[in-house]
């Protein structure tokens, strides 16, 4: 190929890559923006202004977006900004939202991470969760699984018939195969009878079991409200 055909090819790609609308869909997903540039070179494309991106069940809004594939082509992963970015899942009767400042998401893997001014709700029949923190990491590839940190983290457990538990605390991991929520660093944990301050409390929400455990300088503290 000449110098002269090799320019009209790059000015035919440019002017495509940033015309308004932008899809690309495949048979697993789609993006669409309002503008897209493609760095050939590095395998990153870029969306901006009312980007979303549809993969099944799952759907991510924000202001830009950007898709970096490998040597082959493939999606790995995308970065997602806004204000805020809004990821929502629709799947067997499960229904969860993310809201954050910034995400990535792991397109190899299915898992996720969020950051800044993050909130997470999942609800499902068996009863609801909200969580406010700095960051949240997931992933979906068999059950749920969840870590949160924050200073501190906000938590509500909602379960049918049941008062919702409201919980403080600087960590938490949730293991969506056993729902139990584990909950670590000034943890205190509020029902409508009692206040529990512990260093460690663990929920299984399928059970409705508390376990909690005190550090070697502060036993445990059971308060009636």
């Amino acid at each position: 190929m000449n110098n002269k055909k090799q320019l009209y090819l790059i000015l035919f790609l440019s002017v495509l890559f940033a015309h308004k609308s932008i899809s690309k869909e495949t048979n697993s997903w789609k993006i669409s923006s309002d503008h897209s540039l493609h760095n050939l070179a590095s395998k990153e494309i870029v969306y901006s202004g009312n980007a979303s991106f549809i993969s099944g069940t799952l759907m991510i809004n924000g202001d830009e977006i950007r898709a970096i594939k490998n040597a082959n082509g493939d999606l790995t992963q995308l970065n997602i900004k806004g204000n805020p970015v809004v990821m929502k899942q629709v799947e067997n009767n499960n229904v969860s939202v993310l809201n954050a400042k910034s995400l990535k998401y792991d397109y190899s893997n299915k898992s996720t991470t969020a950051n800044q001014n993050v909130i997470f709700k999942q609800q499902s029949q068996s009863g609801s969760f909200d969580i406010k923190a700095y960051s949240l990491e997931l992933s979906d590839n068999q059950a749920l699984q969840l870590r949160a940190t924050g200073t501190p983290i906000d938590i509500i457990i909602t379960q049918p018939g049941q008062d919702p538990i409201k919980a403080t605390a600087e960590q938490l991991n949730y293991n969506g195969e056993d729902e139990t929520f584990h909950l670590k660093g000034d943890v205190v944990m509020t029902t409508q009878q009692e206040t529990i301050k512990a260093h460690v409390i663990s929920y299984n929400a399928a059970k409705q079991l508390l376990q909690m455990s005190r550090t070697k300088d502060n036993q445990v503290e059971l308060i009636k409200n």
